[in-house]
């Protein structure tokens, strides 16, 4: 299996030393959020060196319930002191300390050898998405490293999804637009994702190669207080849809929200309405599961 200390350039790069690696001092009090962000500067060097990290899956149906199309792979990091850091702590102090890249590099090579493993076990072909960070994006020999590893991983570049949030296209726009492109020639999808909550200009949104637009799930939870959001939700399908790409949904937790989406037609349904994000072993029972049931009222209902 895929380890992190593979990855030593990246550390020694960003000044992070591969010696010395008993854990880290947990700090005594936690209502100081300084010490608990030097802590985890410290402790994620360590889950770096020493693999610390583990992936879930959520996944995604089309918008009729027919068929399960694609799963997300979502990492996750459970510390010995901390014990469980949401990734929206985690991962923006790995982006300040450099660490992002290598976390990311982990990412996409272990989703892609699972996919490999329940492949060979007769799970039906889908899309796999994984998600980019703006370091990765930067590198110079992104794509490189992506074909890299869809070879060592034997990985269908064709079943393959990289999404890139909205926010962080236009950083560097026309830097971003090549590595997408160079990132298109290797055969991969490619999304964007928290659509909707950016600064997309439409006339670039034409320019951009990609396949998919995920509807931030903000939309979503606006429904009920804002009457407005399903115009939005309605007119952000009716874009994609005439730009020829495929709509996913995020955040979908309730039943007047499933209905909703798909009196609008939307092409692909994420959320905890079908399953909130599940461990490997989880997500394995679940496909195999999903695949006998056939139909999503099926899975759910006695999944």
């Amino acid at each position: 299996m895929f380890i992190f200390p593979r990855f030593p350039r990246s550390l020694s790069e960003n000044g992070f030393s591969q010696h010395g690696t008993a854990p880290p001092a947990a700090p005594e009090e936690s209502n100081s959020s300084l010490e608990r962000k030097q802590y985890i500067k410290r402790a994620l060097t360590k889950a770096v060196t020493e693999g610390g990290f583990r992936l879930d899956f959520q996944p995604q149906w089309d918008g009729q319930g027919i068929n399960l199309v694609g799963v997300e792979a979502l990492v996750r990091w459970q510390d010995p002191k901390l014990g469980n850091v949401p990734p929206a702590e985690f991962i923006p102090i790995a982006e300040e300390t450099g660490l992002v890249t290598a976390i990311g590099e982990w990412v996409l090579d272990t989703a892609c050898r699972q996919y490999k493993i329940w492949q060979a076990q007769g799970v039906p072909a889908f899309l796999l998405g994984v998600n980019l960070s703006l370091q990765q994006l930067q590198k110079a020999d992104f794509a490189e490293t992506v074909r890299c590893i869809l070879e060592e991983t034997n990985m269908p570049p064709a079943q393959l999804q990289l999404e890139v949030t909205e926010g962080l296209i236009f950083r560097d726009l026309q830097h971003t637009i090549g590595v997408l492109r160079d990132l298109q020639r290797l055969g991969v999808h490619l999304a964007i994702d928290d659509f909707g909550t950016g600064y997309s200009s439409l006339s670039v949104l034409k320019e951009l190669p990609v396949h998919t637009l995920k509807i931030d799930k903000s939309f979503l939870e606006d429904l009920e207080t804002h009457q407005k959001a399903e115009v939005i939700i309605e007119s952000i399908i009716n874009l994609g849809q005439r730009l020829q790409l495929v709509v996913v949904a995020e955040g979908v937790e309730t039943e007047s929200q499933l209905h909703l989406l798909q009196s609008l037609r939307c092409d692909v349904l994420q959320g905890f309405f079908f399953s909130c994000p599940l461990s490997e072993d989880k997500m394995t029972h679940y496909l195999h599961h999903c695949c006998s049931a056939k139909t999503l009222s099926q899975a759910i209902a006695s999944y």
